[in-house]
């Protein structure tokens, strides 16, 4: 990320863009969200300055956050390591304040630690959730975003997540390590940091929600037959390109610099974890 900023910033420009032609209704778009605001879902969202990044950018277009539901295995504990709980407050509050200076309501953040804690509080039908006094949690996505976040069989589940969970219309971004079997070992693992991001290389890739039913109901956000359709995208190209440029290009930083303050930083906030679980 330090060695080559850019193929992230492009990814969030193109996820921007999207969004900024919807709002402005450029070449026949329009939103596909609802006029109460767009509900945001990050995987792997970590320690949420690219998150951070891409809301202040789709609010700055002129969009209204609904919802933002953040997942990432980090949030598990009782409670969350303090630099995760740090994270979390400071972002929480950001959001707070945002809204109140474009005269907005507060976007309503939720935050689980596994997938499939989200998708039953968030998707699955009231008849078989856990969480009764959830409806106004069941709503589509809008836009469901996974950058970098790497596990066993991550493509394949994000991609069924994505059916089930997003509106019609909706976006899934995905910025993700490439093919399980072109970066696997011997052993049939995939080489992870300390923080669960891939240290394979990336790829670009993005689809939309479709009927295939071709139903264009407004009352019904849900598809009837959901269809992800993939999309191709001339701004989703250049941070291919960028992903191509990570090859023969030299980084933006000192690496080795880099990994001597990632280590620094990672000693930190074990240190700030150890001290949390003694006070």
């Amino acid at each position: 990320r330090l060695a080559w900023p850019q193929v992230r910033s492009r990814f969030r420009d193109f996820i921007v863009g999207r969004i900024r032609d919807a709002q402005n209704n450029v070449e026949g778009r329009c939103p596909w969200w609802s006029p109460s605001g767009l509900r945001y879902t990050s995987i792997g969202s970590g320690q949420l300055l690219f998150d951070l990044e891409l809301i202040e950018r789709i609010r700055y277009a002129g969009v209204r956050i609904a919802q933002i539901c953040l997942v990432d295995t980090v949030y598990a504990g009782s409670p969350p390591p303090v630099d995760i709980r740090r994270a979390l407050r400071e972002f929480t509050d950001w959001q707070r304040a945002a809204s109140q200076l474009c005269r907005h309501e507060p976007a309503e953040v939720l935050v689980f630690s596994e997938v499939w804690d989200y998708y039953e509080s968030c998707c699955e039908s009231e008849s078989s959730s856990a969480f009764p006094d959830s409806e106004r949690y069941r709503q589509p996505c809008d836009l469901l975003v996974h950058c970098d976040a790497a596990w066993p069989g991550a493509d394949e589940e994000l991609e069924q997540l994505a059916s089930v969970s997003l509106s019609r219309g909706g976006l899934f971004a995905q910025l993700s390590q490439q093919a399980v079997a072109d970066v696997t070992d011997v052993a049939g693992s995939t080489e992870v940091n300390e923080r669960g991001h891939s240290l394979a290389p990336l790829m670009a890739r993005a689809w939309i929600q479709m009927d295939a039913q071709g139903t264009s109901e407004a009352s019904q956000p849900r598809p009837s037959q959901p269809l992800l359709v993939e999309l191709e995208d001339e701004m989703l190209d250049r941070c291919r390109e960028a992903i191509e440029d990570t090859k023969v290009s030299e980084p933006k930083c000192d690496l080795q610099m880099a990994r001597i303050l990632a280590e620094a930083r990672e000693k930190a906030q074990q240190e700030a974890r150890k001290r949390g679980k003694t006070a």
